[in-house]
């Protein structure tokens, strides 16, 4: 492949662009905010753009590129399982050389197994995993923290404002957790409905860390992690079982400690390569 190539993350959380040359060495980079172009397109059409922008204000791609349309865009985007959503894509940024958009999962599953078979669990602000076998891609979960996603952060955080709100009802007995859950949002119950029924899943994504640190000193934290860490194990044995297994996502060091303390007889391990490089990869496979 003789072209640069704008290589895309977009995700639930962030958005995070790189600059690969035809030989796969980085650039540049920058991180924007979500990503997400079926749920919000035109906030990820701008978080997007804007981490393009800003790679192409540093002084190393200046002197090596002259604007943007001259090279691949290759994107690996939360949302762009739905088809309609990859066509606005493409027609958005109809003025690159060449314009790809895959799901976020198949970027990066590419990127975890250098473009071999391989099982990922993606746990971040949502859950998600995905076999990739033979070049083909199956999904599972990843229906939104409404819905389902539930090893997510989103899930989690939205479980731990659940059961705040039955403790202040008296219906619900003191747990250690709801301390710190306090300090953070106070106890006022109409401030605290009003501020979470309507909010984002990134918004619930945040309280997971008020989980993960409670871990070992909360009955309810504990509890939440094992039942989100059960779920992964029956989802894993179900469609992975027979492949190696990768985690990707802001919680796949804590969940493969609770993995591994359950003894999955699977081989799992983190990911090492980011979704942008299988963005990277996919664009020199179609080229």
């Amino acid at each position: 492949m003789s072209d640069y190539v704008i290589a895309i993350d977009g995700g639930g959380t962030k958005c995070r662009a790189c600059l690969y040359s035809p030989e796969g060495e980085i650039v540049a980079f920058s991180v924007t905010g979500p990503a997400n172009i079926f749920s919000d397109f035109p906030l990820a059409m701008a978080n997007i753009q804007d981490a393009i922008e800003q790679i192409f204000t540093q002084e190393q791609v200046l002197n090596k590129i002259e604007k943007p349309e001259l090279c691949i865009l290759s994107a690996g985007c939360a949302g762009a399982f739905i088809s309609s959503a990859r066509m606005a894509f493409k027609d958005h940024f109809s003025q690159y050389k060449n314009v790809l958009v895959f799901s976020d999962l198949q970027a990066s599953c590419v990127a975890a197994n250098n473009n071999q078979n391989c099982g990922l669990v993606v746990t971040g602000t949502g859950s998600s995993m995905a076999r990739y076998f033979d070049g083909e891609i199956s999904q599972f979960g990843g229906h939104g923290f409404l819905l389902g996603d539930n090893a997510s952060g989103a899930f989690l955080g939205k479980k731990l404002i659940q059961d705040y709100l039955l403790f202040l009802d008296g219906v619900l007995a003191y747990d250690n957790i709801f301390t710190p859950l306090q300090e953070k949002i106070g106890d006022n119950k109409s401030s605290i409905v009003t501020e979470f029924a309507k909010s984002t899943a990134v918004t619930f994504a945040q309280l997971a860390r008020i989980i993960i640190a409670n871990k070992n000193s909360s009955h309810l934290a504990s509890g939440y992690l094992e039942q989100s860490t059960d779920y992964l194990i029956s989802m894993i044995k179900q469609n992975l079982s027979d492949l190696p297994v990768f985690l990707d996502g802001g919680l796949a060091s804590t969940y493969l400690q609770l993995l591994n303390a359950k003894k999955v007889e699977i081989e799992l391990q983190l990911t090492e390569n980011p979704a942008e490089y299988g963005a990277f990869l996919l664009a020199q496979e179609s080229a």
